[in-house]
């Protein structure tokens, strides 16, 4: 008996939790910029811009009450610089692109709520795993793009990265309590990515995303018979 009651105590704050989970897809576009110096010299002068790029995601809700949500995601998302480089003999634009796998485990807060509409608060952690860099240039001028050999052994770039990650969202419900989400979120590393690096080097990126969110799971209470 004692034992069920200490059981029960413990499976008390999660019994509370209301069981309102959703599932989603969303896809975006992103707007970043790799602090890497991808085998420049430092003789070289450079313009360093952000980067357009794309996001596709798997977004959950994991809702605790109607204040408090948990969101992780699973994350494909392009983000790099591009870098204007002016050298004696040649003077060329560099497109350098690191596709990542992002696991984000955000915190969602309820900061204005009406019958179709909610606005939410996000901040949390984001590790990411880069799979691919890729770097292409182009002459100032019309003339030839080339792709460069690249790798991140040659770049000394890291795979690990980290990130710290706040936004906002606006959700809609449009029917079968499916809702419309439109999300826009900053992402600031929190690592230094280039192994060899004279300056900090880290990545930062802005996102708009646009997805639906599914029910997977609502709360059903049974009625006890008297």
């Amino acid at each position: 008996m004692k034992n069920r009651l200490l059981l029960f105590l413990f499976l008390l704050p999660a019994l509370q939790i209301t069981a309102q989970h959703f599932i989603g897809f969303k896809a975006g576009v992103s707007y970043s910029n790799t602090y890497l110096s991808f085998n420049l010299t430092t003789e070289d002068l450079i313009q360093r811009g952000y980067l357009p790029g794309l996001q596709l995601g798997i977004p959950f809700e994991l809702k605790i009450n109607d204040l408090l949500t948990i969101q992780p995601e699973i994350i494909i998302a392009t983000e790099g610089s591009f870098l204007n480089v002016y050298r004696m003999e040649e003077q060329r634009i560099y497109n350098n692109t690191l596709l990542y796998i992002k696991l984000p485990l955000l915190a969602k807060t309820t900061l204005w709520k009406e019958k179709n509409y909610q606005v939410h608060a996000l901040i949390g952690l984001t590790p990411a795993y880069a799979i691919d860099v890729k770097s292409i240039s182009y002459p100032h001028e019309l003339g030839r793009v080339r792709e460069e050999p690249i790798s991140f052994e040659t770049a000394h770039i890291k795979h690990f990265d980290l990130a710290v990650s706040a936004g906002l969202d606006i959700e809609k419900t449009i029917a079968k309590g499916i809702k419309m989400v439109l999300e826009t979120r900053y992402n600031l590393g929190l690592y230094n990515i280039e192994e060899i690096a004279e300056r900090t080097s880290f990545t930062e990126s802005f996102y708009l995303t646009i997805g639906l969110l599914m029910p997977i799971k609502e709360k059903k209470i049974k009625k006890e018979s008297i």
